[in-house]
């Protein structure tokens, strides 16, 4: 063990302990019960924290050993990096419709793998603290959009659209708040317990608690940004962070008019694709037109979520087969398509 070993591994724990949103992603069941703290001071202190632990680890890549200074390298560029993705996640991030907290919970919040009686235990402290997190979230972003920090307005009403679907409750259809299997330990008697209570906390403070949430949301959408408006750069200090995300998601110093002419440049190319591929297909050789009937044309759409899963499939399957041609070091576990409850996001 070395000093920067031993960093990481602090750095490791720390971050366990204090992201168990980002841990829903792994099925993570130390620390289950917990969700976290989303209140302004809270966030500051591990934006901190983070900052903290970057410049920890630049102090120790002075004379590091290569193996230990990529290392360190990779404490700091993350801890900046988490520490820049945490200003304004409440506002802008956790209210997207498309990467918002509603999205995650009816992904993962029961996709753990329980085994014992305590994790069963910690499961249903989970659930029963789930609307205190939403309620507190609610407070967050309505205290920020009295300073004019608010989301873009077609994005909440979406968002409150999803959160409403999710608080209804299902008729005939699965529903991802009463997914989760009972611990494998379980008898058969306190596993059917186990799953009554699942339901009767979901029926009497999930569902409830969601449906705030979702008037919370459709309030702010009265306030919030229009399209005109859709970019950060239009709130106080939104162009200095676009910039620390950029930084964030590359690691690369280029600015956002760099990445912006990189997308340009990458649509034209696609776009000579889809004349050269799909040109022919449709009998066209006009973009516009090929984009509007890849769009409207009932006939190039998907009719059934198992018609999708069916094309996936048979894509990683080719994925799978040329694999060994482009790596040396394939995963032994296959990777599988399934349809997403409740539909798109």
């Amino acid at each position: 063990m070395t000093e920067a070993t031993d960093l990481a591994d602090e750095y490791f724990a720390y971050r366990q302990a204090t992201e168990p949103i980002r841990l829903l992603y792994f099925g993570q069941v130390d620390g289950l019960e917990n969700w976290e703290d989303l209140s302004g001071p809270a966030i500051e202190q591990r934006q901190a924290d983070l900052r903290r632990f970057a410049e920890r680890a630049d102090d120790l890549r002075v004379g590091a050993s290569d193996d230990d200074r990529i290392l360190l390298e990779t404490v700091a560029f993350t801890a900046r990096a988490y520490a820049h993705s945490y200003t304004w996640r409440n506002e802008q991030t956790l209210v997207n419709p498309a990467f918002g907290i509603h999205g995650t919970l009816s992904t993962f919040l029961g996709r753990f793998s329980l085994v014992t009686a305590e994790h069963g235990d910690n499961y249903l402290l989970k659930l029963e603290r789930l609307p205190a997190m939403l309620e507190q979230l609610s407070r967050e972003i309505t205290s920020s959009a009295e300073v004019g920090n608010v989301a873009l307005r077609r994005h909440l009403i979406a968002s409150a659209d999803a959160v409403d679907a999710m608080a209804s409750t299902p008729d005939g259809e699965p529903d991802p708040l009463s997914a989760q299997a009972p611990p494998t330990e379980l008898s058969p008697e306190a596993a059917s317990a186990w799953r009554v209570e699942v339901e009767r906390i979901v029926a009497d403070r999930i569902r409830p608690a969601l449906a705030d949430f979702a008037t919370a949301l459709r309030q702010l959408g009265a306030r919030g940004r229009s399209d005109e408006q859709a970019g950060i750069c239009h709130l106080d200090g939104g162009r200095e962070l676009y910039e620390q995300l950029v930084w964030a998601a590359t690691s690369l110093d280029v600015s956002p008019e760099d990445v912006h002419q990189m997308g340009l440049d990458q649509i034209e190319r696609l776009e000579a694709e889809y004349v050269e591929l799909a040109g022919p297909l449709l009998g066209t050789s006009e973009i516009g037109e090929i984009y509007s009937r890849l769009r409207d044309d009932p006939s190039m759409k998907y009719r059934a979520g198992e018609d999708i899963v069916r094309d996936a499939t048979a894509a990683l399957e080719r994925a799978a087969a040329a694999a060994p041609d482009w790596f040396t070091s394939i995963p032994e576990s296959s990777c599988l398509a399934n349809e997403v409850p409740g539909g798109p996001l």
